[in-house]
């Protein structure tokens, strides 16, 4: 097996400076069904029930987050911030292309020294989750499976969800089982260095 991983930046872990915490609230909005914490150290959305489509799942999130309110600096709502391999947050883009608001580059000065004892979390062993043995019995040429995990505060995964099939419903039957037994991530931190929970999204290439 080959792994073509891609590692997402989605909605579900932008920490924020402290602020005091409040419960997540569970919204819906249609079919899709999401735990959203925009009160917190940490502006979160993650899917519970996914429509199946990840677009329409990202954009659910993007309105909910919105009508939830943030931190009041400023720091546009439709930006991300990535992270290097460690962990670091050390960027800022804006997402799907949207413009940058003309303070942008402050705004995100100010995020990232605000997140400075955060982290990302971050996968380990990723080449090894799923393996040969692990397909074996299964027909087909293989294919790409999109799938997202939960991640607790001990870096462990709590839920897995098929975004994306792979057109083999034997293939894609794998793909979860296997992730929530083997994948384990050193966690997240908020902004004042303690583990939280997060989201990790990934398309893998599965060759037969």
């Amino acid at each position: 097996m080959r792994g073509s991983i891609s590692l997402l930046s989605i909605l579900a872990i932008l920490p924020w400076p402290s602020i005091a915490a409040a419960a997540p609230a569970i919204v819906a909005d249609g079919p899709i069904e999401m735990r959203v914490d925009a009160d917190a150290p940490v502006l979160a959305c993650i899917v519970t029930r996914t429509s199946g489509d990840a677009a329409a799942d990202d954009a659910a999130c993007l309105r909910a987050l919105a009508e939830r309110g943030g931190p009041g600096d400023g720091f546009p709502r439709d930006a991300f911030i990535g992270a290097d391999a460690e962990g670091r947050f050390v960027e800022c883009h804006m997402a799907r292309a949207q413009p940058a608001p003309p303070d942008f580059a402050r705004l995100c000065a100010a995020r990232l020294q605000a997140l400075r004892r955060a982290r990302s979390m971050v996968p380990l062993n990723l080449g090894g989750w799923i393996g040969a043995a692990d397909l074996a019995g299964v027909g087909g040429a293989g294919g790409r499976v999109t799938a997202r995990l939960g991640i607790d505060d001990r870096g462990l995964p709590t839920y897995c969800l098929i975004l994306a099939s792979s057109g083999n419903r034997r293939l894609d039957g794998v793909v979860c089982p296997t992730l929530l037994r083997r994948a384990r991530f050193r966690p997240a931190r908020d902004a004042e260095g303690r583990p939280m929970p997060s989201i990790f999204a990934s398309t893998f290439n599965l060759r037969l």
